[in-house]
C-alpha cells in the first residue's frame, strides 16, 4: 500500500539517518534527571509489578502501561525500574521515526514534506529533553501520531477498519499516557462533518471506533476505581483548567514557545500557504486538529513536553513551509532548517542555565 512503501524512499532514508544523528546528540547531552513525577512513575510501576512497600498513586494507575512497561523491561534487561524506563522510551523513539513520517504523509500526501517535518519533529526541543528521560511522555506522543495517522487513513477511505484500529489504538494509547485524547478529538470532529453528509456511516465508524475504546480503556478505569479508588474525574478536579490564573500566562507562553522554538518561522509559513492555498480536505483536517493540539489545557501544569501534544500539527505545518521554501530558494530553505536544528540542539544543551538569563521574570 501507499504509505507502506513510502518507508522504501529516499524522503524516508533521510529521516531516518538524521534519526540515528539525532540520537547520538540525546545520548551525549541528556543529563537524565530525576523529577518527582518520574519517582511517582518509579514507584507506581514496583506497585503493577508486585511490590506491597511502595508508594501509590492515584493519577499514574490511571495509565498504567507505561510504568509496569518499564518494570518489566528492568527486570528483563536486569537493569531495574529506572532504566528500564530509559528502554522504554528508546523503543518509542524508534518506533515514532516512521510513525511521525507516516502521520505527515498522510496529512501533508507529499514526501518531501513528511521528511523535513518529521526532521524537525524529532529535533524539537521538548523531544530531545523530555523523550528518552526518566518521563513517560514518549509513549503519548506515539499514540497520538498513530491515532492521527489511522484518523485521516479513515477520512480518506472511509474504511471502517481504520476506525476500528484507530479506537483500538486510542484506547492502549491512554492506558500509556493521556495525551492521545488529541487523537479521539481529531476524531470526533471530522466524525460531525461526515454525519451531516452521510449519518448511518458516521454512526458505524464511531461504533467501530467507540467499542473497542471502552471495552479496553474503559475495563481499566473501572478497575482502578474499584481497587484504588482513582479515576479521571479526581484527576481533573486536581489539575483542571479551572486552575489557571493570570500569573500563568507567562509561563504557557513559555513553554509554547519551547515547543517549537526557531521552527516557528517555518510552522507559521506553512500554516499561512496552507490557508490560502491548501485544498479544502487540508483545510479540514487542519481545523479539525487544531481542538486536539490545544488539549494540554487541561493540565494546570505549564511545559513544553505536555504542549508538545501540539507537535504533529506544528511539524505539518513546518514541513509546509520548508518545502514551499525548498522549492523557491534552496540554499536559503536548507540554512534555515539547519539554523532551525542548530537552535534546538543549543537550547537543549545550555537550556537550564540559559534560562534564568532570557525569561528572569518567569524564574
Amino acid at each position: 500500500m501507499y504509505y507502506a512503501s513510502a518507508l522504501a524512499t529516499r524522503s524516508f532514508l533521510a529521516v531516518v539517518l538524521f534519526a540515528a544523528l539525532n540520537l547520538g546528540i540525546i545520548f551525549i547531552f541528556q543529563p537524565f534527571t530525576i523529577s518527582g513525577d518520574s519517582v511517582s512513575y518509579f514507584e507506581t510501576a514496583r506497585l503493577l509489578y508486585g511490590e506491597t512497600d511502595t508508594a501509590m498513586h492515584p493519577n499514574r494507575i490511571l495509565k498504567p502501561l507505561g510504568p509496569y512497561s518499564a518494570a518489566l523491561l528492568g527486570d528483563l534487561f536486569g537493569v531495574g525500574v529506572e532504566r528500564g524506563l530509559i528502554i522504554e522510551n528508546g523503543l518509542f523513539y524508534i518506533l515514532i521515526i516512521p510513525m511521525i513520517y507516516l502521520a505527515l504523509l498522510m496529512l501533508s500526501q507529499d514526501q518531501r514534506s513528511a521528511m523535513w517535518g518529521s526532521i524537525l519533529y524529532l529535533s524539537s526541543f521538548p523531544l530531545l529533553r523530555h523523550g528518552i528521560a526518566y518521563m513517560t511522555d514518549f509513549s503519548g506522543w506515539f499514540f497520538t501520531a498513530a491515532v492521527i495517522f489511522l484518523v485521516v487513513l479513515w477520512h480518506d477511505s472511509r474504511f471502517l477498519r481504520y476506525a476500528l484500529a484507530a479506537g483500538v489504538t486510542a484506547a492502549i494509547g491512554l492506558l500509556f499516557k493521556e495525551y492521545v485524547v488529541a487523537g479521539g478529538l481529531f476524531f470526533g470532529i471530522l466524525l460531525l462533518v461526515h454525519a451531516k453528509e452521510r449519518p448511518f456511516s458516521a454512526f458505524k465508524a464511531a461504533l467501530w471506533f467507540g467499542v473497542p475504546f471502552l471495552l479496553i480503556a474503559g475495563s481499566w478505569q473501572v478497575y482502578s476505581y474499584n481497587m484504588y479508588n482513582a479515576s479521571y474525574l479526581d484527576w481533573y478536579r486536581t489539575g483542571g483548567v479551572g486552575r489557571y490564573m493570570l500569573g500563568d500566562i507567562p509561563f504557557m507562553l513559555k513553554s509554547m514557545v519551547a515547543v517549537f522554538l526557531a521552527g516557528w518561522v517555518l510552522a507559521i509559513r506553512g500554516a499561512r500557504m496552507l490557508w490560502r492555498e491548501g485544498s479544502a480536505r487540508d483545510k479540514l483536517l487542519a481545523a479539525s486538529l487544531i481542538p486536539g493540539s490545544l488539549s494540554f489545557l487541561v493540565w494546570h501544569v505549564a511545559s513544553s513536553r505536555i504542549y508538545f501534544v501540539s507537535g504533529v500539527l506544528l511539524a505539518w505545518f513546518a514541513g509546509i513551509g520548508a518545502t514551499d521554501l525548498y522549492g523557491r530558494k534552496r540554499r536559503v530553505a536548507l540554512l534555515t532548517v539547519g539554523v532551525v536544528i542548530a537552535v534546538n540542539y543549543i537550547w537543549f544543551i545550555i537550556g537550564d542555565k540559559a534560562r534564568p538569563f532570557f525569561w528572569p521574570w518567569i524564574q
